[in-house]
């Protein structure tokens, strides 16, 4: 009987113990085995990458750069090795250019001017000595002088012994001028003006404005440019000089000075 029980016992425990094996092997193959965290993350950024390039590839719209805002910095131009072209003033040309340069100077120029469909020279002679302007024009015998002495102009009347100040804006003097700026040459050589045979030097001033000089055994006697207000080219006899007097730029005692401003 003892036995019995024993062997009863027995098969319980064995029978147990199937039924635990078989309830544990349930569990464990009803959910897939768990990926390690690495495996996982390496997968989900590889799920996402597929779909981001997808979704670019079918309905979103391309990013342009905009050129303004890229990051990348300008690339500078290589300086030229080649020197900037230096200021060059011709034999003949240059006591006259240093004149010009001074203080203390007369520039007069003639051109042919048309009046009434007949042509008459018109002289204009500009003495400078410092901010002092003493201008005199001549026209068909007519001769005017002025005194420039800042913003105030004095017409002077020789015959009469007068002297009138006018505002300088009210004048509207005009000065002859030849060039602006330094000047380079461009050409020299020899040429045929109005029938004579001249030595000549092309220049080209700081502006863009072309223009020659032409000399007669070195003396400077014409000057040639294209006149933009008349649309014409210009041909004008020219004579500069450092030779002037104090004089002509005082008015004389006895004269009777009016201001008019």
């Amino acid at each position: 009987m003892k036995k019995i029980i024993l062997l009863c016992l027995a098969l319980l425990l064995a029978l147990f113990s199937v039924f635990a094996c078989t309830g544990d092997n349930s569990e464990t193959s009803s959910e897939p085995p768990a990926e390690s965290e690495t495996s996982q993350t390496s997968s989900e950024a590889s799920a996402n990458t597929s779909s981001g390039e997808s979704g670019n590839s079918s309905s979103s719209i391309p990013t342009v750069s905009n050129p303004d805002e890229s990051n990348e910095t300008p690339s500078i131009p290589e300086e030229s090795s080649d020197a900037p072209a230096e200021s060059q003033i011709g034999p003949l040309t240059k006591p006259y250019a240093d004149i010009l340069a001074g203080s203390q100077r007369m520039l007069k120029t003639t051109v042919s001017k048309t009046v009434g469909g007949d042509a008459a020279p018109y002289t204009t002679a500009a003495y400078f000595n410092g901010s002092l302007i003493y201008v005199e024009t001549e026209e068909s015998g007519v001769i005017s002088r002025m005194l420039l002495d800042g913003d105030a102009v004095y017409i002077i009347d020789t015959d009469n012994k007068i002297a009138i100040i006018v505002d300088a804006a009210a004048a509207g003097v005009e000065l002859p001028q030849l060039y602006n700026g330094a000047i380079t040459m461009t050409d020299s050589g020899t040429t045929e003006l109005f029938g004579r045979e001249y030595e000549y030097e092309s220049y080209t001033d700081e502006t863009g404005k072309d223009f020659e000089f032409f000399f007669s055994g070195g003396v400077l006697e014409r000057y040639r440019t294209y006149d933009e207000s008349v649309s014409d080219t210009i041909v004008n006899t020219v004579e500069i000089s450092s030779d002037i007097s104090n004089a002509m730029f005082e008015i004389p005692d006895d004269y009777t000075v009016t201001d008019t401003r």
